[in-house]
């Protein structure tokens, strides 16, 4: 099959560095001005993080272009092809992983024939509605407020996008993109719904209950990781219920407690989850516990420190965040009916590391599996660590002391910070762009290779190893060790095989039809 792609962009960035230089020029005097003067916080605030997030969609869509099968994407198709679309979700289900629901939305892709190569930024303003969904009670008042509204939803989906190491599996792979976007969403409507029941925008009936359920349970059922993040705010919206006195007979959020409790259970009690979990090196062992807890804060304290990213630190973008919703509070004033009470106010100093702590939170149960949390996962550490702090700078925003400093001041420290990311941003994108064209290119001519090989019937055929290697390993070329690709189920059970040291895995071989060697190691 031919994958080659004649669009691309402009590797000369002078298409976005004009039109930051016009808009500070045209602009910047604004700063020293009235900030409260009606349509100017459009011109400051919204215009720039909607052109940043509409040119950084622009570079997403461009490199996903150039996007080409992966690891388990010839394992999926493999099943697809031999057993059905039935079968295949069922099939997963038993010997995979227990995450029927993404199974469900994945194997739905692959049956799209190629568009799900290039399918997963498609995906992501599925997250900016469900982001928007929950941010609209605090905007509603104002219809000019919308503008605003789905600028940052837009804007926070692309700073997941940009703080999240692994950049393919977690923004260009459509298998886990779509397991991380559906997790979310179902997550984040869940929760947007049961605040509308809780401030009586909508009537407290029957059929929102159960909606409430349904979404909970499909919210714990695409990833380990998004389950306990759900969890996790079920519970605290039950607190929230309890100690706020809005009880009749049972509080709303234990539709959302047993929906996620019905989830979780339907996950990691599948089989598959249980010999996945035996595979990694489950143990109870009190001394491998405390060693993988110390190894797992040492992994996020990396993630914090930017160490998984090549150009730019990671507390950037929830330092960010954080401005932005401050700027939001005090420019766009979107809290005219809802302001923090004194009870409220004297659990600001845990209110204010709620983000960091969630975020641990969400890591700390991967002790039970040996500390084993894969740098996608940062993925959801990343959402957390974004939305909470737009959500925290937002609250901040109506105390006393912040009204204290001046918008100027405010406005100045947000300029510098979004500068700084989406300036980097950027030319981390266009560097990745031109990355995987690369790597397009040379995927392309094994291709050629291994489809003149199976035209001419041969036993096996050698492959070159890729020179341009995306920011993952290409799990099938890591090695040229024997693998023994009779073993039962290992055509749909490849977490075997990519755990051990002797890839590649059989689904590789066997989707073409041929056995592949490589010439030369990664090692």
């Amino acid at each position: 099959m031919n994958h080659s792609i004649q669009n691309h962009l402009p590797k000369n960035l002078s298409f976005i560095v004009n039109p930051i230089k016009w808009y500070l020029v045209r602009n910047m005097p604004l700063v020293l001005t009235d900030m409260h003067t009606k349509g100017k916080f459009d011109y400051l605030v919204n215009i720039p993080i909607f052109l940043f997030s509409v040119i950084s969609f622009i570079f997403l869509m461009g490199i996903a272009s150039y996007n080409r099968l992966f690891a388990d994407d010839y394992c999926y198709l493999l099943q697809l092809r031999s057993r059905g679309l039935f079968n295949s979700i069922i099939d997963s289900y038993q010997y995979l992983n227990g995450r029927w629901l993404s199974h469900l939305i994945n194997f739905l892709l692959y049956s799209t024939n190629e568009f799900f190569l290039r399918a997963a930024p498609l995906l992501f303003p599925f997250l900016a509605i469900a982001i928007g969904f929950i941010l609209y009670p605090v905007f509603r008042k104002s219809r000019e407020k919308i503008f605003s509204l789905i600028s940052i939803s837009f804007f926070l989906t692309l700073l997941v996008i940009l703080i999240s190491p692994e950049f393919f599996l977690t923004t260009i792979w459509t298998l886990h993109v779509a397991i991380l976007v559906g997790g979310l969403t179902c997550t984040l409507m869940a929760s947007g719904l049961f605040i509308r029941l809780m401030v009586k925008e909508i009537p407290n009936q029957v059929q929102w209950k159960f909606m409430l359920l349904i979404l909970a349970l499909l919210s714990t059922s695409f990833h380990e990781g998004i389950a306990l993040l759900a969890l996790y705010l079920y519970m605290s919206f039950f607190l929230l219920e309890i100690k706020a006195g809005k009880i009749s007979k049972l509080p709303t959020a234990t539709y959302l407690i047993v929906g996620a409790i019905l989830g979780i259970v339907s996950v990691f009690l599948a089989s598959s989850n249980i010999n996945r979990a035996v595979i990694l090196g489950s143990s109870p062992e009190i001394s491998k516990f405390f060693t993988s807890i110390g190894l797992l804060l040492l992994k996020y304290i990396f993630f914090l420190a930017g160490e998984y990213l090549a150009d730019w630190r990671g507390l950037a973008i929830p330092l960010l965040s954080l401005f932005s919703g401050l700027v939001f509070s005090r420019l766009s004033r979107p809290f005219q009916t809802f302001m923090p009470n004194h009870s409220f106010r004297k659990l600001a100093p845990f209110i204010f590391s709620l983000p960091f702590l969630l975020s641990f939170m969400v890591i700390l149960p991967f002790t039970f599996v040996s500390g084993y949390f894969p740098l996608r996962t940062f993925f959801v550490i990343g959402f957390i660590l974004t939305l909470g702090n737009f959500v925290l700078g937002l609250w901040i925003g109506q105390f006393e002391w912040t009204k204290k400093i001046s918008p100027k001041v405010i406005y100045a420290i947000w300029l510098c910070t979004f500068l700084f990311t989406s300036i980097s941003s950027t030319l981390r994108l266009n560097n990745y762009l031109y990355q995987i064209k690369e790597y397009a290119k040379e995927f392309d001519a094994r291709e050629t290779l291994i489809q003149n090989a199976v035209n001419q019937k041969l036993d096996y055929v050698k492959v070159p190893k890729f020179n341009h290697l995306l920011d993952v390993e290409w799990v099938s070329d890591i090695d040229n060790k024997e693998v023994d690709c009779n073993l039962k189920n290992s055509d749909t059970y490849p977490i075997k095989l990519l755990l051990t040291e002797n890839p590649p895995n059989c689904c590789f071989s066997r989707y073409y039809g041929i056995t592949l060697f490589l010439e030369g190691s990664y090692r």
